[in-house]
């Protein structure tokens, strides 16, 4: 009996000695493959749920130490809150009490309110009920925004409301109206809308004021001054955090449901780097001089993001 515990010992031994030696080469790999973004990066807080079935994916800043996530479980939309490092979900329904369903690409604060990606609109929360509730409470939205681009993401400035939309050109597909030609002779094949805000923090219009052209997998959108920034994923390839120093395309236009809106795009021509980042970078917002970057790799769908410590939002300088 001494033997057979002796020699399980030497087992267990020898399999935790893998591990570790898989974990430091993991960590060193992360560092060699992203070392621009391991050497810059700071971390937020903890994504809430992350380990309890919540897959995150818009983000968007409160105060200091409060942010918001949206995301889903299964077919549910979720919000969650990281208050004070304490995590606090917040359960959306309709007027009815009905939980929405929805994907929950996106969340941005405007103001008193709070936008969270619907199926095809843009749902209106009010801050102060989401900031009053109790862990696990209902909140029904007080409004919601219908839009003509399929929301994936969203962000906001105190003027302008973006919301884009996903193309990866086989399960996930935009209109043909969509798709177009950049100054530069690039074809992009998504559209982000912006829309001017009143006082209140409301959409003056349900007219787009301008349409910008994107990239293909694009997961958030931030601005900060002149500078745009994108997050681009999908599935196991590394993401990319790119910065634009500005827009191009002034004076050309593009044509939906007769509506006739100016065209923007983000392309090569005001590109100014790419930062390759670990798989499955979400939404982004901007605080201060820093964009904050949501990942869903970690989330109990995926798995293996744990191992890599993605449980966490994370900062990159943006200049």
């Amino acid at each position: 009996m001494k033997k057979f515990w002796k020699i399980l010992l030497i087992v267990l031994a020898a399999l935790l000695s893998l591990l570790i030696v898989a974990w430091a080469g993991l960590m060193v790999a992360k560092l060699i493959c992203y070392p621009d973004y391991v050497s810059e990066k700071e971390t937020v807080c903890t994504i809430p749920a992350i380990h309890d079935g919540f897959v995150p994916q818009g983000v968007a800043h409160i105060s200091d130490t409060t942010y918001i996530f949206s995301g889903y479980d299964g077919d549910a939309l979720e919000i969650h809150l990281s208050k004070n490092g304490t995590p606090i979900e917040i359960i959306p329904v309709d007027g009815e009490g009905r939980v929405w369903e929805s994907h929950g690409g996106g969340v941005v604060v405007v103001k008193d309110l709070v936008y969270v990606t619907g199926t095809n609109s843009l749902l209106i929360f009010d801050l102060n009920d989401i900031m009053s509730t109790e862990d696990g409470a209902k909140v029904a939205n007080i409004d919601k925004f219908i839009i003509d681009v399929t929301p994936s993401y969203c962000f906001a400035t105190d003027e302008m409301l973006y919301v884009g939309e996903f193309y990866d050109g086989e399960k996930y597909k935009t209109d043909q109206t969509h798709h177009v030609t950049t100054a530069s002779g690039e074809k992009h094949y998504a559209l982000t809308a912006a829309y001017s805000l009143n006082e209140e923090g409301r959409p003056l219009s349900n007219t787009p004021d301008l349409y910008i052209s994107t990239r293909n997998k694009v997961q958030g959108f931030a601005v900060s001054g002149n500078t745009y920034i994108l997050s681009s994923s999908y599935g196991l390839a590394s993401s990319e955090l790119d910065f634009y120093g500005g827009l191009t395309g002034s004076g050309t236009t593009i044509e939906i449901e007769d509506k006739i809106v100016p065209l923007y795009h983000l392309e090569s021509s005001t590109h100014i780097k790419t930062v390759s980042m670990p798989a499955m970078s979400e939404g982004l917002d901007v605080v201060g001089n820093r964009v904050v970057i949501s990942f869903e790799s970690a989330c109990n769908k995926y798995i293996f993001g744990k191992i890599f410590f993605a449980d966490k939002l994370v900062s990159y300088p943006v200049s």
